[in-house]
């Protein structure tokens, strides 16, 4: 890919160095918690505090998808005051969340925030996603129980599981990382995604933002997420610019994006321009929950990224899903869908080869070249003709 995202680091040695004590603590605490010895608990009687925990460098799809999992938990431990730790702006105090404690900063800034949160002495924290960073946080945490993934993909475990389980990255749904969990336990598994609390101040705030930026409801309005973290799960700059050169005409265009995407489509404004096409852009405008209410007013959505897909879904928006590296049938919304479509460039570039890891870091699929600009122009023709996808 052409561009690149602006970084930014406070002290970006600290970072790098805290990030490797990370990586190392991780496989540590994995070692220590398969060879120690584990005392059989009764679940109901000992979680009576539980810490979930969920972030950076995790993503707010991440969050979204396990969202199911949450509610599983509440569903088995109706009586635990169960705390979401995350940076995470989407989730409130609801009906499967107890609190939800928010905290930002790099790695060393949040393990610090998390050994501050010691006093609370919680019975149990829980790592939803496999990710080395959040293993430590929690044992910066220093609960009397630790659960989830530590650095590999088994869940594991400081007192005695009901089942052994393992997350197989190519065979299952992400959803089920987090709900491997729930197995684990012998917990009954919800497969739901729940609403989002989108309070009438947010309808209002979000309408007018809509409202300034030229936006009415019309049967023909498209917003269109460029951005996705990986290059190879993100379409080239270049596909946008001559998608939305070709389809302005007949569409009402909005560039759609976080804070930290500005950058991106402020580039694909300006080859616009050089091409006397003008598009509205909300890019940056929207906390998550206003994003979630926003999508739902999109005729259509167009992105290659996970969470707005779901929140697309959430909110019943038509959504034309753009993927690179990763099989569709194991990112989409798990409830099959007709307002959902899904464009896979290994369908067109490589014969469906699937490797998951490695495919991140495959450049051959940088900027996902199987998915041409006329694959994308003709499925938004048909949507907008038809009114559905074909």
């Amino acid at each position: 890919m052409a561009l690149r995202p602006p970084i930014v680091y406070k002290n970006r040695f600290l970072e790098i160095v805290t990030a490797v004590i990370l990586f190392s603590m991780g496989y540590i605490t994995e070692l220590i918690s398969v060879l120690r010895s584990k005392p059989e608990i009764d679940y109901c009687k000992e979680f009576g505090k539980i810490a979930l925990i969920s972030t950076f460098p995790l993503g707010f799809g991440d969050l979204v998808m396990d969202a199911p999992f949450m509610q599983s938990l509440r569903r088995a431990f109706p009586k635990a005051k169960i705390t979401l730790i995350t940076d995470k702006e989407l989730f409130t105090k609801n009906s499967f969340l107890d609190a939800v404690i928010r905290m930002r900063g790099g790695y060393y800034e949040l393990y610090k925030q998390f050994r501050r949160l010691r006093s609370k002495k919680y019975d149990l924290a829980i790592v939803m996603n496999r990710s080395y960073n959040q293993s430590l946080y929690m044992q910066g945490l220093a609960p009397r129980y630790v659960l989830g993934y530590y650095g590999n993909f088994k869940v594991l475990s400081n007192f005695k599981l009901r089942n052994t389980e393992k997350w197989t990255p190519r065979k299952d749904h992400y959803w089920d990382m987090a709900l491997k969990i729930a197995d684990a336990l012998g917990i009954r598994r919800v497969e739901t995604l729940p609403e989002l609390n989108v309070t009438a101040e947010i309808k209002k705030k979000t309408g007018a933002i809509l409202k300034a930026a030229g936006y009415s409801a019309k049967w023909n309005t498209i917003f269109v997420n460029t951005f996705a973290a990986w290059d190879s799960r993100r379409w080239k700059e270049e596909n946008y610019v001559d998608l939305i050169e070709r389809i302005h005409g007949v569409c009402d265009i909005f560039l759609f994006g976080s804070k930290g995407d500005v950058w991106l489509n402020d580039y694909i404004k300006k080859e616009l321009k050089k091409r006397n096409v003008q598009v509205k852009d909300v890019t940056g405008k929207f906390n998550l929950l206003e994003a979630y209410y926003a999508i739902s007013k999109a005729s259509l959505f167009l992105t290659p990224d996970v969470g707005p897909m779901h929140f697309a879904f959430m909110s019943k928006t038509p959504t034309l899903a753009l993927f690179g590296p990763i099989n569709p049938e194991h990112r989409l919304p798990k409830k099959k869908s007709t307002i959902i479509k899904a464009l896979w460039h290994l369908d067109h570039q490589r014969g469906g080869e699937y490797t998951y890891h490695y495919s991140y870091r495959d450049s051959s699929m940088n900027g996902m070249p199987g998915i041409t600009v006329d694959m994308v122009e003709k499925e938004i023709r048909t949507f907008f003709r038809k009114g559905r996808f074909v």
